[in-house]
C-alpha cells in the first residue's frame, strides 16, 4: 500500500502507484507510520471526557429510578413532595443518594484536576467507585 497526503491535508491510499496521477496535484508520498498518525482520531478534550463521565453518571441514576418504576431520576425526585408516604420516602432516599453520587463525582474530578489522584482507568471503573443506591 502506498500513502499520500494532498496539499489540502487530505489522505489517500493506493494499492497501485500507477494511479498516482488521479490524486490531487501536489500530493506527496508519506510512510505508513505517518499515515497512521495523521489519520488517527484526535484525543478527546477534557470537556469531552467530563461530558462522557457525566452522561454515564446520569445513566446510572436514571437506571435506578427506572428500576423503581419512575421515568428517570428527575421524575423520581419530584415525588419528594408527594402526599403518598411510599413515594415520598423513595424520593427522599433518591435525593440523598443522587446528591452523594454527584458530590463524590465532583470530588474525584477536583482531585484528578489537582493531580492528587490519577484519572480513573475507565468510565466503568469510575462508576464502581460511586456510592451505591439506597
Amino acid at each position: 500500500m502506498h500513502y499520500y497526503q494532498a496539499p489540502d491535508q487530505s489522505l489517500h491510499a493506493l494499492d497501485d502507484p500507477a494511479f498516482v496521477h488521479l490524486l490531487p496535484a501536489g500530493s506527496v508520498e508519506i510512510t505508513a507510520a505517518q499515515y497512521a498518525t495523521l489519520s488517527a482520531p484526535p484525543a478527546p478534550t477534557a470537556a469531552q471526557i467530563e461530558a462522557q463521565y457525566n452522561f454515564a453518571i446520569q445513566g446510572v441514576l436514571d437506571a435506578y429510578a427506572q428500576s423503581m418504576r419512575y421515568d428517570n431520576m428527575n421524575t423520581m425526585v419530584t415525588y419528594v413532595y408527594s402526599t403518598n408516604a411510599q413515594f415520598k420516602a423513595e424520593a427522599t432516599a433518591a435525593v440523598a443518594w443522587r446528591d452523594s453520587v454527584w458530590a463524590s463525582a465532583y470530588a474525584t474530578l477536583a482531585a484528578v484536576q489537582a493531580g492528587t489522584q490519577p484519572m480513573p482507568a475507565s468510565v466503568q471503573a469510575f462508576i464502581a467507585t460511586l456510592p451505591v443506591h439506597p
